[in-house]
């Protein structure tokens, strides 16, 4: 039983789209000195002190610790000192955004009940093929609280009420818009394809653009020590593909941006890139394999197109959802003191 617990996703979201428990997670507010990220980490049982100030409520140290020690358990990471100070400010910044959302969905009078949390754990239990007994006394023997979990769900479970009745209705894509992204997947096939797992981390703030380089520098080191970059993805990615770990799929190379044209030539498969700068933000990629492109004669069937209509829906809506969050973002009072 002792062994790594995987996040897994519903397909819960607006317009099918498909969300994932334990999955909503941006960059970080402050990049910690080590000393300061393990005083965060402080055993549950420490006197607490104040790690953020989020409008009117409060993220307390014992909070941030409970929180890093769940994402160290569904990341399979080790629970080294070092590791945590890494993952510390991502950490927080996905517990502050966790606030944000169910401050928003009180205002919009959202409300998430106990069976749909019972019943969202129960599929994250299934889903590692054991009970929701088993998985809360698996997380307790590891010091994670069943509240930890039941407060990560309802939040998850709140943000997606909220984009339902919200942004959800302004997610519009054309037949023109599908029929333009058909024809320069096709204009791309003939060259080598490439499969491709990504993280983003957006920079909301250019004056926050070296801490998020730093932290993906931290996530880089541990996917090349070994961390599975899909239960990294799901923790972390603000991308469209984070439900499904990060996982592009199969990608004509020629279709690839010039700028990243020469990151992925220069992979080996299975290997992880350097952090990319782009005006989104900052990718960290994997190559996890290549192969001789498709025919470029072959016409799109309707599950083609269906799957590319579903694609830029999932793109249009991610972009308004992290649009909204750093609205609320911009629009509140935000303090952090980790370590005070």
């Amino acid at each position: 039983m002792d062994r790594a617990i995987s996040s897994a996703g519903t397909t819960l979201g607006p317009r099918g789209v498909l969300f994932l428990v334990l999955a909503l997670v941006g960059t970080p507010l402050l990049a910690p000195s080590s000393a300061r990220a393990q005083a965060a980490v402080a055993p549950s049982g420490a006197v607490q002190g104040i790690a953020a100030v989020v409008n009117d409520d409060i993220v307390t140290t014992r909070d941030l610790a409970e929180r890093i020690r769940m994402t160290i358990l569904f990341s399979n990471l080790p629970g080294d000192p070092q590791t945590q100070a890494r993952v510390a400010p991502q950490v927080l910044r996905r517990v502050v955004d966790e606030r944000l959302e169910l401050q928003e969905a009180k205002r919009l009078g959202v409300k998430v009940d106990e069976a749909q949390i019972d019943a969202a754990i129960d599929r994250l239990a299934q889903s590692n093929n054991i009970t929701q007994a088993q998985l809360l006394d698996y997380l307790a023997r590891q010091g994670v609280p069943v509240d930890a979990l039941r407060g990560q769900v309802r939040a998850e479970l709140a943000w997606i009420a909220v984009l339902r009745q919200t942004v959800a209705r302004r997610v519009v894509v054309t037949d023109e818009q599908v029929d333009l992204a058909i024809g320069a997947d096709r204009a791309a096939q003939g060259t080598d394809e490439v499969r491709l797992s990504e993280i983003l981390l957006p920079v909301y703030d250019p004056a926050q653009e070296a801490e998020t380089l730093q932290n993906a520098e931290a996530l880089v080191a541990e996917l090349r020590g070994g961390a599975d970059f899909a239960s990294l993805a799901r923790q972390f990615s603000v991308a469209a593909s984070r439900d499904a770990g990060g996982d592009l799929g199969w990608v004509p190379a020629g279709s690839l941006s010039t700028a990243l044209k020469p990151v992925v030539a220069g992979l080996a498969v299975d290997e992880v890139s350097k952090p990319v700068r782009t005006p989104t933000g900052v990718y960290v990629f994997k190559l996890n394999g290549r192969r001789a492109g498709a025919d470029a004669s072959v016409e799109p069937d309707a599950a083609a197109l269906a799957a590319k209509r579903k694609e830029l829906e999932d793109e249009q809506l991610q972009r308004l959802a992290n649009r909204y969050l750093r609205d609320l973002r911009g629009d509140a009072f935000l303090d952090v003191r980790i370590g005070s």
